[in-house]
């Protein structure tokens, strides 16, 4: 079984179904864990025994309800691409009263998917470092990108073709707001937050930085009538300031 190839018939859907029907049970347990693991450790790394001392149950039963530990990735994987998948659906109809209300929307629906889900960023990162087919690598980037092409080519934003291919300028920003989730350990040491739960502040300000870089690029320009952001970095506490590498150039 080749995990580069994400395939239905490598995904053990009914267990699968049976898992989210009750996650109390072994199977549920069983896939939470193997989510958590995959995400902190990812594929290579990540052992059935592992998996199985955080659910609370024997390697026995990870083989009875999902086979081997390659068909419980394939199922993990899928879980999340299809969750990832459903939640994104809806981001088109988010009602707005202007354009930059819609983009402002949509970013933010987006922040909220990764904030309140920590591990999807993680494991896509894991995906992608295990190396992808051209196929997975497709659908893995494609739900997202296609909702951002599908807005621009419905509200007639121009700006983004102005320079550079929409579909590049989407790539880009996907990768900006990914980052934050994906690089845990700098953004806990840089920002003082975790990932996993970032605070009101920071989650607004980035929804914010984000809808600011998409405003940007779209041609647009932000409303001035804006609250201004007070939160300050935990960061510029310790004693770092963006200006000192100016002062060290003069």
């Amino acid at each position: 079984m080749n995990k580069n190839t994400l395939r239905i018939d490598h995904v053990p859907l009914k267990t699968l179904a049976m898992a989210l029907d009750d996650p109390s049970l072994p199977p549920g347990r069983i896939l939470q864990a193997a989510e958590d693991i995959f995400a902190e450790q990812g594929y290579k790394a990540a052992t059935t025994r592992g998996i199985a001392k955080r659910a609370g149950v024997n390697i026995a039963t990870i083989h009875y309800y999902w086979g081997s530990k390659d068909e419980l990735w394939h199922a993990v994987i899928y879980n999340v691409v299809m969750r990832i998948t459903e939640l994104s659906k809806g981001l088109l109809d988010l009602p707005a009263h202007d354009l930059e209300g819609g983009i402002r929307n949509i970013i933010g629906k987006l922040v909220d998917i990764f904030a309140d889900n920590p591990n999807y960023a993680r494991l896509l990162q894991h995906r992608t470092l295990e190396g992808l087919s051209a196929e997975i690598a497709k659908e893995l980037s494609l739900p997202i990108l296609n909702i951002g092409l599908e807005f621009i080519k419905e509200n007639k934003i121009k700006g983004f073709a102005m320079t550079f291919d929409p579909a590049l300028v989407l790539f880009c920003l996907q990768g900006a707001l990914r980052i934050f989730f994906q690089e845990k350990d700098s953004v806990k040491a840089i920002f003082g937050e975790d990932p996993s739960s970032f605070s009101p502040a920071f989650r607004r300000q980035l929804k914010d930085l984000i809808s600011s870089l998409a405003l940007h690029m779209a041609g647009l320009s932000p409303g001035n009538g804006k609250e201004k952001n007070s939160l300050r970095f935990n960061s510029l506490k310790r004693g770092y300031s963006p200006t000192d590498s100016l002062e060290e150039s003069k």
